[in-house]
Parts: structure tokens; C-alpha cells; sequence
């Protein structure tokens, strides 16, 4: 038969700043066998533009067969990311093609690529799949990448955890990535050994128990500084319906009794720190009737002066303060960090609404000093032993001081926290999500890099260490208890200034997975090892942060109905001279940049947020621009460059 171009030789498409001609792609796919008909057009549901390829043929493809044919002959811009298969184009009463008639490339994928499981184990990592990223089994092809169905790197460590709880074994995160399909999995499943499962263990009661190290750390942080709120993690909850303040004392009486780090306190015995569970503890509650909403001011005084210090040895480490007036309710949440962390306020509010609305929730198989306990048992010990050689092995050279440039280098030992809020627009996040399928690279990498390559341009330095947080639930037993699981990995990566743009994303993308690998080894052992090695303050090292929370598919609370809007009230201090932290939302990223008030003044914020906005840009716009061309949005003038981790010495423990 006739190979059929059917869309015109000279037309031009832009997509994410690329210009692309149609029919080069249309020609490339007429090659394939049994191929008919093609065209090719730019799907652009809100702002999100890609490429979408329409096809009659005689043969049957798959949309990852043709997406991997055309890789190999053209540039990653210019494969689409859509096919769909039709049986024939619909035509207009002249005989030209409806375009209009075209289905929608989504529904056509979903239709015609979808590859079903073949055994058992394709059908198990289906069901895992779905169930970690909400979705349902048929809407998963076992061809198609975890990333491509809106998977990223927390959401593929919980995969990792169900996996190794399903199959008996033990799986890497950078394998994981490589083999980022159902089938790819499979195979990688094949080739592993396995080995038995070991559940958390259960211990048998006893008096007090053992500190994690994360514990140990800011219970030795809240000794040295009683007064401290820097470890208070408050919270606010607009109910947007009319709320039962005995419900909801209620409600929080049924966690802490489910929860025993709700009802621990922290003491010394024998010269050890030690945890204690209190059978009972009370719950602070506190209400306030506020006749006139409009009385603002008086709203205001009451939830500035809800957080205050918590006693750690005499609890509860929870308390919490109903707000009422005329239009509805607000209800304030303080916890110390010492018995919880960002995962587990997410499950406590899960766990609220559940319980709110009268819903049963399954037991708790193991609490948090189960856990404290499993950290000295040998299979976990050997386990760290591995994971040192990872990081002694990243810190074999001596890692630089970072030189960040700020507005008064005297007032770097100062923690008043300022904050500088910005977004991206839809074009920009369109071009980060593809720029993640080109590298099977995740957001946070994506971000990640940017932020560090930043950091270079701004400190002249290409050694750059960030401190980033590891949500520390390794084992699929924990994803349900509340506690301090978090640790921080001092990650490094090397901007050499003879890299392009998309090598050190490469880079920097399997440096984060080896890390997040490696996220068992607590960074005070780091610091040990680093002091006994360079005889250096580690802590100096530690003057930035970076953390990224993608979005979410599970129902919040406001979807549901129950409240308004959930929010942190915003802490007054901060541990970094600065800290960016992205927040995935739809067609967007919001970003929080702290940073210490004293030393970085507004209007040095904003222009730093400016540039890192710039350096996503270039990321997306030329992966072939080597490191060393690439320049800063603007100067950075009568700004003084220090040594920024100078001050920084023993005044925050992390």
C-alpha cells in the first residue's frame, strides 16, 4: 500500500520552547512495519503541552515499542508522548481530516497500549502498584514507567518496602529506577536472590526503653536549651462545618490510647536516656469562645500564644486548643518533634477523620519502641555496616565550607526565621515532568539539581553538601506508627564546571538515589566519623537545606468536608541560613524559601528565588549547555560573601 504523510511538510510546532516540524516525526514513524497513516498534533489540555501521534496500521504496536524506536533516531524533544491507535481517521464532508474527531490521546492510551500482567508476579506488582499510587490495576500497563503514571521517589521507596515484604527480598532503589516497569521488575525479581522476610519484632513490656539516635539528638538539644519551640510542630484545622468539642476531645483520648509515643515521656535511668510509656496521659485541651469573628485581634493573640515549650520528662508532648466564634471553629495542634514527624501528622490526621466520622481503624502491629529496639538488632547493625563504607567512601576527600553571599555576615548565629514564598507557572512544570521521563529522574531531582547549581554559582565553590531529609520508614511495618523516624543525609554532589546540564542531572539524580539507598546511617555517626577523620566541626557543613514534597493522590481532609483548611503555623526560627522546600501541586510547584532573617534580608531572598527559578529554566531548556557558561539571572551586587558556616559551630543540633 501508499505511505500517507498527512500533515503539511512545513509546518512548525513549539513545545516547551523546542520548535518542531510534525512531519519529521510522521516520516520516522512510517518506517515502522505495517505502518499506514500518521499524524501528528500537540495535545494541550491546561497549559500542559506534549506531543501526541495518531496512527492506522496494519500491524499492531505498543505505545513504548514506537516511543522506543523513535528515541534511537531522534532528539527526546521530539518523541511524543502519546499514541494512539485508530482503525481509520475520521474525515470532514470535504474529505479533510476531522481534527476535532480525533479522540482524546489519555483515553487512547489507556484503550489501546494497555499490556496486561502474564503470572502472578506481573499481577502482585500490579496490585502493589495501584495501591501506592491510588490508581487502578487496569489502568497500569505492565510496559508502561512508574514514572510516566505519576510515580516519584517516596512513592517507589514505599513500592520498595511492599516488594521486599511481598517477594522476600532485598531491592535497591537504583536498580528499582532502571527497571521502572512492571515487567522490568519482573525481570529484575528473577535475578535477585531471595531471602526471608523478617517482620519488626514485637518486645515484651518493659519499664523504660532505649533512645533512637534521632531522639537522642533532640532530647540532648532540649536539655541544653529547656525553653526552646524549635522542636514544637504546631498546627492549625478550620472545621467547615459545625464542630463537637466533646467529639473531638474524644477522638484524640482514642489516639494517644492507640499511639504509645502519644504517651511518652523521656527521663534518664542509671545514667542512660531512656523512654518511658505512661499507661495514661492526659490530654491538654484547651477552649476558647470568641463571641464576635470579626474580633480578629483577639483570634490572633490566642494562637500566638498557644505554642509553648513541652517538658519532655513530665509530657503530655501533646496539647491542643479548640477556637470557637461565630463562623465556625479553629482547632490548634502542638507536638514535639521528638514523637513525631511530617508522615506521622499525616496519619494522626487520617487517623482523626476516620475516627471522627465513626470509623473503625485496623490494630497497630508495632509501635515506636519496637522499633527503637529492632535499631540494635544485628540484621539492622549489619545493615549499617554497609551503609558506612557508602558514605565514608562519598567523604573520602574533605568537603568544602560553603560561601553563601548574605546581607550581614554578623548575624548568621541568629535563628529568626524569614520566609519568601514563590510558584512556577504550568510551561515550566510541563517542561520539569518531561524532563523527569527523558532521565527516569523524579521531581525532587529535578528541583534538587537546580537548587544545587545554584548554590554553586552563588558560593564559586563546585563541592556542594545539602542537608536533606530521609523519612527513615524502611520497613513496610512502620507506615502506620507514629514517631520520629526522620533522618537528615548530608548529600554531595559536584558541579564540575566541563558537565552539561543534563550530565549532572544524571549525576545528581543517582547520587540522591544512593543516598536515600544508604538513608539508614544516622548523620551523628557521619559526624563522628567525619570529626575523627578531618578533625573538622561536621555541623559547620550543614549551613543549607532542600526538601520536596510531591503531590499527593489521597483525599485530604478539606476534599472530604470535614474541615476547611489544614496549615503549620509558621515557625519562628530556622536551623539553615537557607532551606527551600517544594511543594507539588497541580501544573505547579510552590516553594517556601526560609532562611535566618538577620543575615539574608528580604529583598536578597526574593533575587535568590529569582535565580533559582532561572537555573529550573535552563535545566529545561538545554540539556547540552555546559555548567561553566552558565550564569546567574542577575548580579548579586554590594552582597559580602563569607564563609557561611562559620558561625554555625554547636549553636543547633540537627
Amino acid at each position: 500500500g501508499l505511505l500517507e504523510y498527512l500533515g503539511r511538510s512545513d509546518e512548525q510546532v513549539k513545545v516547551r520552547g523546542y520548535r518542531i516540524e510534525p512531519g519529521e516525526i510522521e516520516h520516522q514513524l512510517l518506517q515502522e512495519r505495517g505502518m499506514k497513516s500518521v499524524l501528528v498534533r500537540v495535545h494541550d489540555p491546561e497549559g500542559d503541552p506534549s506531543l501526541c501521534a495518531y496512527y492506522v496500521s496494519e500491524e499492531a504496536h505498543t505505545a513504548e515499542g514506537l516511543r522506543s524506536a523513535l528515541q534511537g533516531r531522534l532528539p527526546d524533544y521530539m518523541v511524543p508522548v502519546h499514541y494512539v491507535s485508530l482503525a481509520s481517521f475520521p474525515v470532514t464532508g470535504n474529505g479533510k481530516i476531522d481534527v476535532k474527531a480525533l479522540p482524546d490521546p489519555v483515553q487512547g492510551v489507556s484503550e489501546q497500549d494497555r499490556v496486561a500482567p502474564e503470572n502472578e508476579v506481573e499481577e502482585k506488582l500490579v496490585a502493589i502498584w495501584a495501591e501506592v499510587l491510588k490508581l487502578d490495576a487496569s489502568q497500569i500497563s505492565v510496559t508502561k514507567s512508574f514514572f510516566a503514571l505519576g510515580g516519584h521517589s517516596l512513592s517507589l521507596m514505599k513500592v520498595i518496602t511492599k516488594m521486599q515484604k511481598a517477594f522476600s527480598v532485598t531491592i535497591k532503589l537504583p536498580a528499582l529506577v532502571r527497571n521502572n516497569t512492571i515487567r522490568g521488575s519482573r525481570a529484575l525479581l528473577e535475578e535477585i536472590e531471595k531471602e526471608q522476610f523478617h517482620h519488626i519484632p514485637v518486645v515484651a513490656p518493659e519499664a523504660f526503653y532505649p533512645l533512637t539516635q534521632t531522639q537522642l539528638t533532640i532530647y540532648l538539644f532540649q536539655q541544653k536549651h529547656p525553653g526552646t519551640i524549635v522542636y514544637n510542630i504546631p498546627q492549625s484545622f478550620a472545621f467547615g462545618a459545625a464542630v463537637d468539642t466533646e467529639k473531638v476531645k474524644s477522638v484524640f483520648e482514642k489516639l494517644i490510647a492507640r499511639h504509645e509515643s502519644l504517651r511518652t515521656i523521656f527521663t534518664t535511668r542509671d545514667g542512660n536516656f531512656v523512654q518511658l510509656i505512661r499507661d495514661d496521659m492526659p490530654l491538654e485541651f484547651q477552649e476558647h469562645v470568641i463571641a464576635a469573628s470579626k474580633d480578629s485581634d483577639v483570634v490572633a493573640a490566642v494562637v500566638r500564644g498557644f505554642t509553648q515549650p513541652f517538658d519532655l520528662e513530665t509530657g503530655p508532648l501533646l496539647r491542643l486548643a479548640l477556637i470557637r466564634t461565630d463562623d465556625g471553629a479553629l482547632l490548634l495542634i502542638d507536638i514535639h518533634h521528638i514523637i513525631t514527624d511530617g508522615i506521622s501528622n499525616t496519619l494522626l490526621e487520617k487517623e482523626f477523620l476516620a475516627l471522627y466520622q465513626d470509623i473503625a481503624l485496623p490494630p497497630l502491629r508495632v509501635q515506636y519502641k519496637d522499633y527503637a529496639v529492632w535499631q540494635s538488632s544485628p540484621i539492622v547493625k549489619k545493615r549499617i555496616g554497609q551503609q558506612e563504607q557508602y558514605w565514608s567512601a562519598r567523604y573520602e576527600q574533605k568537603p568544602e565550607k560553603l560561601n553563601l553571599p548574605l546581607s550581614d555576615p554578623s548575624a548568621t548565629a541568629h535563628f529568626e526565621r524569614g520566609v519568601h514564598y514563590f510558584e512556577i507557572d504550568p510551561v515550566l512544570y510541563a517542561g520539569l515532568k518531561q524532563l523527569t521521563l527523558q532521565h527516569n529522574a523524579t521531581l525532587f531531582s529535578v528541583c534538587f539539581a537546580a537548587y544545587t547549581l545554584m548554590l554553586s554559582k552563588l558560593s564559586g565553590s563546585d563541592d556542594i553538601v545539602v542537608a536533606v531529609p530521609a523519612s527513615g520508614r524502611i520497613h513496610d511495618d512502620l507506615q502506620q506508627v507514629v514517631g520520629n523516624f526522620v533522618n537528615l543525609l548530608m548529600i554531595r554532589n559536584f558541579a564540575a564546571g566541563d558537565k552539561t546540564t543534563g550530565e549532572y542531572l544524571v549525576d545528581v539524580n543517582q547520587n540522591a538515589m544512593e543516598a536515600f539507598e544508604n538513608s539508614n546511617y544516622e548523620i551523628e555517626r557521619l559526624f563522628e566519623m567525619l570529626n575523627d577523620r578531618f578533625r573538622i566541626n561536621v555541623r559547620d557543613l550543614i549551613a543549607v537545606g532542600f526538601n520536596f514534597e510531591p503531590l499527593d493522590n489521597d483525599q485530604s481532609l478539606e476534599e472530604q468536608g470535614v474541615l476547611a483548611h489544614t496549615q503549620e503555623l509558621s515557625p519562628t526560627t530556622t536551623p539553615y541560613l537557607l532551606d527551600i522546600i517544594g511543594s507539588e501541586g497541580k501544573n505547579t510547584i510552590g516553594f517556601t524559601l526560609d532562611y535566618r532573617s538577620g543575615a539574608i534580608h528580604p529583598d536578597l531572598a526574593g533575587r535568590i528565588a529569582s535565580h533559582y527559578v532561572h537555573m529550573l529554566t535552563v535545566l529545561v531548556q538545554d540539556q547540552h549547555r555546559c555548567l561553566q557558561d552558565i550564569e546567574l539571572k542577575d548580579q548579586l551586587e554590594h552582597i559580602e560573601h563569607i564563609d557561611a558556616t562559620e558561625a554555625l559551630a554547636d549553636e543547633f543540633e540537627f
